[in-house]
């Protein structure tokens, strides 16, 4: 009855989160979880990887799909997710430099998310506002997140239209770019 979807780019390194949409569908039998994204041989790797939770019947994987296909996939998502994790390197030990591209466009489309908690994301996304973020690897709390506002419809609405309206304010293409060329507020010394 209900539809959970991520859109994006997958891995195999769990970077993208895969591994925690299949196993928060493991424990969310009354959702259907939808992956739009991926390379032929990355979504072998996540079909065959999601055999061991699929017990449900309700994980569904698409690969890669041409741009003006997404509206059709983000308009059928009653909760978008952003499960990216925090894998730091020796070049970048705090994750620095992560880029949550997908959602301004889940922002876009008005729809509720659930995104890891991170700073990446907390720069986007207010917990309880826009977004609610949970653990990155909490398969416990994705689930209760998700199944939050799928229970309760003017939450989740609301959530959504929040978020919207935030894209509008600050992450439209045009904003973005007057954002970035705004000239500098250092002072001179």
């Amino acid at each position: 009855a209900w539809h959970a979807g991520y859109t994006g780019y997958l891995d195999t390194i769990g970077l993208r989160g895969a591994d925690v949409i299949c196993k928060v569908a493991s424990i969310t039998p009354d959702t259907a979880f939808h992956i739009v994204g991926g390379e032929p041989h990355i979504v072998d790797y996540w079909v065959r990887y999601a055999k061991n939770y699929n017990h449900n019947n309700n994980i569904f994987f698409y690969g890669h799909r041409k741009p003006k296909e997404m509206p059709l996939f983000l308009k059928c998502f009653d909760v978008a997710l952003a499960p990216l994790q925090l894998i730091t390197s020796d070049s970048a030990p705090s994750g620095m430099n992560m880029s949550p591209l997908k959602i301004p466009q889940y922002m876009s489309y008005g729809k509720a998310i659930v995104a890891s908690d991170l700073k990446s994301h907390r720069e986007l996304l207010t917990h309880n506002k826009t977004a609610i973020l949970v653990s990155p690897q909490s398969k416990d709390e994705w689930s209760k997140a998700i199944r939050s506002l799928l229970k309760n419809s003017e939450k989740r609405i609301k959530m959504g239209e929040l978020a919207k309206k935030r894209y509008y304010e600050e992450f439209t293409p045009e904003k973005r770019v007057k954002t970035i060329f705004q000239p500098s507020k250092v002072e001179s010394t």
